[in-house]
């Protein structure tokens, strides 16, 4: 799933037991990839998905900033270093992400 856009929330679709999702931020300048926990998108332990930054804009991953799904963890980076760097973002809990990449 391509996006041009300065952000993206993640969607349920998008994490798969197989992580079998790409999620391509394709934008020039800075952007942000928003992780609700997982608890809040019904997704279990293990579910995962892959975050491409695609385009010259620095991709960050980031915690919903409030209301439904806010509050998620991660243990990882979360900032991507240049355009077509790969993360795999994988549900260690039912509030945090483990970002690998």
């Amino acid at each position: 799933n391509k996006y041009g856009t300065s952000s993206h929330t993640l969607l349920l679709a998008e994490l798969t037991p197989e992580g079998s999702v790409i999620v391509q931020m394709d934008y020039a300048t800075a952007n942000t990839v928003y992780c609700p926990t997982p608890t809040s998108l019904g997704v279990t332990i293990g579910d995962s998905c892959y975050v491409q930054q695609f385009g010259a804009g620095v991709t960050t991953l980031a915690a919903v900033p409030s209301g439904i799904g806010s509050g998620a963890t991660f243990t990882g980076d979360l900032v991507f270093t240049g355009a077509n760097k790969v993360k795999c973002i994988i549900a260690d809990s039912s509030t945090s992400w483990l970002v690998v990449g």
